[in-house]
């Protein structure tokens, strides 16, 4: 059996590391669950940015697509003033 006096301070010893085991246990549960949110908020934040580089790419296709038709446009449009001018 030990001295009374080391046996305090083993119980004393006992009680803080319990408390501090209790302390970390709340602390990691508190920490895993901001992580959750944020690997929700990181899927959500994905997906948003998969949608818009969907609808960037479609813009830019029908840009592309716009741009083409004008310049066939301003094409025709200046061989008619062309014509006109030679008529």
């Amino acid at each position: 059996m030990l001295h009374p006096a080391w046996q305090e301070t083993v119980e004393r010893i006992q009680k803080e590391a319990g408390e501090g085991i209790d302390k970390a246990k709340t602390e990691l549960s508190e920490y895993a669950g901001e992580i959750t949110r944020l690997e929700k908020e990181l899927e959500q934040s994905q997906k948003i940015t998969t949608e818009t580089e969907k609808r960037l790419s479609a813009t830019t296709t029908q840009i592309s697509e716009l741009t083409t038709q004008n310049t066939a446009l301003e094409t025709h449009l200046s061989d008619r003033d062309n014509e006109l001018v030679n008529w």
